[in-house]
C-alpha cells in the first residue's frame, strides 16, 4: 500500500511538471506585446518647422535656432517661439549650401558646418557672415573658447580637427582605427 501511494505521488506530481510545461510553451497574449511608443503632439513649438530638423540650439539671449530641411537656412527664434529671423540675412550675398551641424559660440556668433561649401561659416547674430573657413566635408562643428572649433569630417587623418577661424589646424586627435571593428 506504501508502495502504491508513491507511485501515485511520483505519477501526480509529473503529470502536475507535463500540465505546467504545455501551459508555458502555450501561446499567450499578453497587452505588452506589439508595444510601439507614439508621441502625440498636440501643438508646436515651432509651427514653420516642419520634418527634419537636424538640431536646435538656445542662445544665452534667449533666442533659438533651428537648423532644419532645407538645410539651407537657420531660422532664429525668440524665447516666446515667434520667427524673428534667419541665417545667413536675406540680402546679404552669403549663402548656406546644405548645412549638417550648427553650434553657437559663447559671443553669439552662429557656426554652421556646411558640407555643401566644404566651410565652417561663422555668422554674427544679425546673420550676416563674419568668416568662412575651409573643411573638406566637416560632419558636426561644436564651437570652442578663442574663436576655434573642434570638427569632425567625412575624410581625415584623426577623428576631431581643432581648427581657428583662418582654417589653420590647431590640433588633431582621435584615431579612426580605434572605432573600426574592435572588438575591445
Amino acid at each position: 500500500m506504501l508502495r502504491l501511494s508513491s507511485v501515485s505521488g511520483q505519477f501526480i506530481r509529473f503529470s502536475g511538471l507535463l500540465t505546467l510545461l504545455a501551459l508555458a510553451f502555450l501561446p499567450v497574449r499578453t497587452s505588452a506585446q506589439g508595444v510601439r511608443s507614439i508621441i502625440q503632439s498636440s501643438k508646436r513649438v515651432f509651427p514653420s518647422v516642419g520634418a527634419g530638423v537636424k538640431a536646435i540650439r538656445r542662445g544665452a539671449d534667449g533666442r533659438y535656432y533651428v537648423l532644419a530641411r532645407p538645410a539651407n537656412a537657420i531660422r532664429v527664434y525668440s524665447a516666446a517661439g515667434k520667427l524673428i529671423g534667419q541665417i545667413p540675412k536675406p540680402g546679404s550675398g552669403a549663402a548656406i549650401r546644405y548645412a549638417v551641424g550648427i553650434d553657437l559660440t559663447s559671443a553669439g556668433m552662429i557656426a554652421v558646418a556646411d558640407r555643401g561649401a566644404n566651410s565652417i561659416d561663422v555668422f554674427r547674430p544679425d546673420g550676416s557672415l563674419f568668416s568662412r573657413t575651409p573643411v573638406f566635408a566637416p560632419t558636426s562643428v561644436v564651437a570652442l573658447a578663442d574663436g576655434e572649433f573642434a570638427v569632425t569630417t567625412l575624410r581625415s587623418r584623426r577623428l576631431v580637427q581643432v581648427i581657428d577661424q583662418r582654417g589653420s589646424v590647431v590640433e588633431r586627435f582621435g584615431d579612426p582605427t580605434d572605432v573600426r571593428g574592435n572588438p575591445d
